[in-house]
C-alpha cells in the first residue's frame, strides 16, 4: 500500500520539481501573466535562483520558488508562491509584503541594487479564492487615508476557475498534467477512475530525460496523495495507454525499490543505533557497579579505548 505524505510537504515539492525546470517555467509564464508583460521579459534569459525567501513565519502560507528573467537591461525577480492550505488566505498582501521585504532586505545586505518581484499566487485549493485590493482590509477609511496603505498587486492562478477541457487545451507541454494533478491529486476517487488523464500528451516527451523525470514524479505524487492498494495501483495503471503502460511500469518499479531500500537503510540503521544505546547502558551500569574499562571492553566487543571516550561523554570516570 502506498504510504500518505503530509500534504503540504508532498504538494509543494511536486510543483518546485516540475516548476524548476526552465521550458515549464516559460510555459508557466507565457499562459498565465499578462501578455504586454510576457513581450517584454526575455524568456531565453530566465534562470533559477536557488535562494528561498520563506521565513519560518510565511513558510505556513507559502512555499517559493523564484526565477530571475532579465527585463530591458535590468532584472525581474518572478517569485512563484504557492499556496498551500486547503482554503484561500485572507490577508494575502501581509504574508506577500513579508516576504518582498525580506528579498528587498536580503538585497540591501548583499549591497545590490532592489529587484522588482512579480508575486505569483498559484493556488490550488477547493474553494475559490477571492480577490480584493489591500485597502479594502481598513473598513470605514474615506479616499483621504487611502495614501497611507501599501498598494501593490499580484498575479493570481487559481485552478479552481478553468474547467478540465481548458487545462488540457493548453498549449504549456507537461505542465498541463501537472495542473490537472494538482487538482485531483488528494482526490483518491476521482484518481481510481480517471488515472489515465494525467498522462495525456505526453508520447513527445517520454523518450526524454524530462519525460522521463515526469513519470517519476508524477507516479511518486499521484501514489502518495492518498492511500491505494496494490491492486488498485493496477487497476490505476491499466486505464494508461498500452504505448506508455511499459514505460509507466518500470518508472513504478524503479520507484517501489528505491522505497524498498531506503526503508531497509532506514531499518537498518534504527537496529545500529538501538545496540548503541544497549552498549552504551551496559557500560553506564557495569562501570558504576566497580567494573574495570578492561572487563566492560570485553564484554560489550569495543577497544578499551571506545569505552572510555563514552565513560567521557557520560561524565562517569
Amino acid at each position: 500500500m502506498a504510504k500518505r505524505a503530509k500534504p503540504n510537504q508532498l504538494h509543494d515539492e511536486f510543483v518546485k520539481k516540475q516548476l524548476s525546470n526552465k521550458e515549464a517555467a516559460q510555459d508557466f509564464i507565457r499562459q498565465f501573466l499578462p501578455p504586454d508583460m510576457v513581450q517584454k521579459f526575455d524568456l531565453t534569459s530566465i534562470e533559477l535562483d536557488k535562494t528561498s525567501y520563506i521565513t519560518p513565519k510565511l513558510a505556513k502560507y507559502f512555499s517559493d520558488l523564484v526565477w530571475l528573467c532579465r527585463y530591458k537591461e535590468t532584472q525581474v525577480r518572478v517569485a512563484f508562491l504557492v499556496e498551500h492550505k486547503s482554503s484561500p488566505v485572507q490577508h494575502p498582501h501581509l504574508q506577500l509584503l513579508r516576504y518582498m521585504l525580506e528579498v528587498w532586505e536580503r538585497n540591501l545586505k548583499d549591497e545590490k541594487p532592489l529587484l522588482l518581484i512579480v508575486p505569483i499566487v498559484f493556488y490550488h485549493g477547493d474553494d475559490k479564492w477571492q480577490r480584493r485590493p489591500m485597502v479594502e482590509y481598513f473598513a470605514g477609511i474615506d479616499s483621504s487615508f487611502e495614501q497611507y496603505v501599501p498598494q501593490f498587486d499580484y498575479e493570481l492562478i487559481d485552478l479552481s476557475e478553468y474547467e478540465d477541457k481548458d487545462i488540457i487545451e493548453f498549449k504549456i507541454g507537461l505542465l498541463k498534467n501537472v495542473l490537472l494533478a494538482l487538482r485531483y491529486g488528494r482526490d483518491a476517487d476521482y484518481m481510481r477512475e480517471n488515472f489515465g488523464l494525467f498522462f495525456i500528451e505526453i508520447d513527445d516527451y517520454i523518450e526524454t530525460e524530462l519525460g522521463k523525470d515526469f513519470l517519476q514524479t508524477m507516479l511518486v505524487y499521484l501514489l502518495k496523495s492518498s492511500e491505494f492498494s496494490d491492486l488498485e495501483i493496477d487497476i490505476m495503471i491499466g486505464q494508461i495507454p498500452s504505448s506508455l503502460k511499459n514505460k509507466i511500469m518500470t518508472s513504478y518499479d524503479y520507484l517501489m525499490e528505491a522505497v524498498e531500500e531506503r526503508a531497509d537503510r532506514k531499518a537498518a540503521k534504527r537496529v545500529e543505533e538501538r545496540a548503541e544505546k544497549e552498549k552504551t547502558e551496559v557500560i553506564r551500569k557495569a562501570r558504576l557497579k566497580g567494573a574495570t574499562v578492561e572487563f566492560i571492553a570485553d564484554i560489550v566487543s569495543l577497544s578499551t579505548e571506545k569505552v572510555r571516550s563514552i565513560l567521557d561523554e557520560l561524565g562517569i570516570e
